[in-house]
């Protein structure tokens, strides 16, 4: 499946290409284009398919797989239709195309305007609490926070005119900035979202036209690029001006990616099932899944650590909720691995990312995450392990958050050892 059109269409079967022609008057080769991706979908055209289907506009301008699909995940379940969660669903399990990159934006910001909000809101972050009011799923309000830790976001909003360009951004892309004929910023993307109200808090002098097509930025970091460098590595007319923001398509943004090393990526793509199970039956079959030999633990962590962090110089532990260089982190085994069974040591799902402190902890059982995905913790100075006051102020400063990493392929080891060690300790 391509996309959304491509699924309702030729997977769902909810209506026929000629019965779609007549309600978007459209022709038939237009609407297969789109549904093949090889034709943009016209955000007019998006939003005639949101009332046709009732599905939100914001699902057809995304490729079907998911790290396009990441964002949806924040999304509190109760906010999404039957059918917009199917999709969502479909889209996490999709393959994801062996040439895949992570999507660059190119942003110009030489005028006046731009020059003026580039100090407001991306060399001054915006603190979490003025940007998190104006979202409504819990879920996404919790991942800010975590994110954040306290830092803020840089953030920046484009026009409505290039929608269909905003559209295509997920969590994990990168924008580049670019003034007078050079690109001298760039950034990784940490959430968009749609909120006029945000934008006219944000920036009140631009009330005619309002940037309210939103991206958060974790991060952003110098560079120093000549545009007609740009030209040359993307074959563009040596002449080219970065005009009016811009998605560039997935070839494109690889050569990007490579060329000038853009590798803080917030989200990895992770493997899937079948790809993962097979990477472990490599190792498997180098030093055997069972040896219990300091090779094979070398290799697990290594695999594991890769797999949870990709190319990213830091991570996040899934308890604590901070931020941490990888080699402080650990690809903490939920369930023990000593009482896994083969198809769970080859599950990487039974891995999360854990700081070195966390791990001890949530290793002896003073730690866990409840069936509803909230981390529970010894808070009993009575109780039968040995704790000490400090220890259980450290904890009660994380009981009650939410598991970030915690979802329905991971839950079934989280309650492994909640019953483990709550109720056989």
């Amino acid at each position: 499946m391509k996309n959304v059109l491509d699924y309702v269409l030729n997977f769902k079967k909810l209506m026929t290409v000629k019965e779609l022609r007549e309600k978007l008057d459209a022709s038939q080769s237009t609407i297969y284009a789109m549904a093949r991706g090889e034709k943009p979908i016209p955000e007019k055209v998006q939003e005639n398919l949101a009332k046709i289907f009732d599905i939100r506009k914001e699902m057809w301008g995304k490729d079907l797989i998911p790290p396009t699909f990441a964002d949806y995940i924040l999304e509190d379940s109760s906010s999404l239709n039957s059918l917009e969660k199917e999709i969502v669903e479909f889209a996490k399990n999709a393959p994801v195309p062996k040439n895949y990159s992570r999507f660059v934006g190119v942003q110009p910001a030489g005028n006046e305007i731009a020059q003026k909000n580039l100090q407001l809101t991306i060399y001054n972050k915006v603190p979490e609490s003025d940007i998190t009011p104006f979202i409504e799923s819990e879920v996404k309000k919790n991942y800010l926070q975590r994110l954040s830790s306290g830092k803020g976001f840089h953030v920046w909003g484009v026009r409505s005119g290039v929608y269909n360009q905003w559209v295509k951004l997920s969590r994990g892309d990168y924008i580049m900035f670019a003034s007078k004929g050079r690109f001298f910023l760039w950034g990784t993307v940490a959430l968009t979202l749609h909120s006029p109200e945000l934008a006219r808090a944000l920036w009140p002098d631009d009330e005619e036209e309002l940037f309210e097509y939103i991206y958060l930025l974790v991060d952003i970091n110098k560079m120093d690029i000549d545009v007609i460098e740009y030209n040359k590595l993307l074959e563009y007319s040596l002449n080219n001006r970065v005009q009016g923001f811009q998605v560039l398509d997935m070839d494109k943004s690889k050569k990007i990616v490579n060329a000038y090393d853009l590798n803080s990526e917030l989200v990895q793509q992770g493997l899937n099932k079948n790809s993962s199970e097979k990477e472990v039956d490599r190792l498997e079959k180098q030093v055997g899944l069972d040896n219990s030999s300091n090779q094979k633990d070398c290799i697990d962590q290594d695999y594991l650590k890769s797999y949870l962090f990709g190319n990213r110089p830091t991570g996040e532990c899934c308890i604590c909720g901070r931020q941490f260089p990888v080699k402080g982190l650990i690809a903490t085994h939920i369930k023990k691995r000593s009482e896994c069974d083969l198809q769970e040591k080859k599950d990487v799902n039974v891995v999360v990312p854990m700081c070195r402190s966390c791990d001890i902890w949530f290793e002896e059982g003073y730690i866990s995450v409840n069936s509803s995905g909230y981390i529970d913790c010894i808070d009993d100075i009575y109780s039968d392990k040995i704790v000490t006051t400090d220890l259980l102020n450290e904890l009660a400063k994380i009981k009650g958050r939410k598991c970030f990493y915690w979802n329905k392929e991971n839950k079934k080891y989280f309650e492994w050892h909640y019953y483990h060690h709550r109720v056989t300790t």
